[in-house]
């Protein structure tokens, strides 16, 4: 069975989906980071942070090397 990390991130109207906030999973496994291929698009950023917070994960602050659409990482 593989095992992994879970990690969220939050983006504020990126290029791909310029009138959402959207929210994309990634898997953090031994071979590094793999991306989900879905994005889950919503209406606000309230809206967006209930997918991570209701798995019970943790927010972290963008980093200021982040680029500017991230608005937040969860794990």
């Amino acid at each position: 069975m593989a095992r992994y990390l879970e990690s969220v991130t939050i983006y504020d109207h990126p290029s791909d989906h310029p009138e959402h906030y959207v929210v994309r999973f990634f898997h953090v496994t031994a071979d590094g980071l793999v991306a989900d291929p879905h994005a889950y698009l919503f209406h606000t950023l309230e809206e967006a942070r209930q997918i991570p917070a209701a798995r019970g994960m943790f927010r972290f602050e963008r980093a200021e090397a982040d680029d500017p659409v991230i608005v937040e990482s969860w794990m």
